[in-house]
């Protein structure tokens, strides 16, 4: 798992109140108020897919914030074996089903968390 603190650049002004609801819409990403890496693991070990978490990203919330109107920061946890396995899935069925790959990923929202 890589731990990464990120600052994020927009276009336009935010507020943290749409950053979150952004994040929270994204399936994708998990959200966390843990602060270590050894807890986000070991969520993911007792409650994940084959102990996995499948999430591209947890963010931290307790790190989230918009410093400057379109500005946001904050700190994720990025699990390696998500990423070359949600991406390798990705590749795939957008090479074999072009116009359909988007629909056939959504299978896999069963196995992702909104909480870790």
């Amino acid at each position: 798992m890589h731990s990464i603190w990120f600052s994020l650049e927009l276009y336009g002004a935010t507020t943290p109140e749409e950053v979150l609801a952004r994040i929270k819409a994204n399936p994708l990403i998990a959200t966390t108020y843990k602060d270590q890496t050894a807890l986000v693991f070991s969520f993911g070990r007792d409650h994940g897919r084959y102990g996995r978490i499948l999430n591209q990203t947890t963010i931290a919330l307790p790190t989230l914030s918009v410093r400057n109107p379109g500005e946001v920061v904050g700190f994720s946890f990025t699990p390696q074996d998500s990423n070359s396995l949600l991406s390798s899935v990705a590749a795939t069925e957008r090479l074999l089903h072009p116009e359909t790959w988007r629909e056939k990923m959504k299978c896999l929202n069963p196995f992702l968390f909104k909480e870790v």
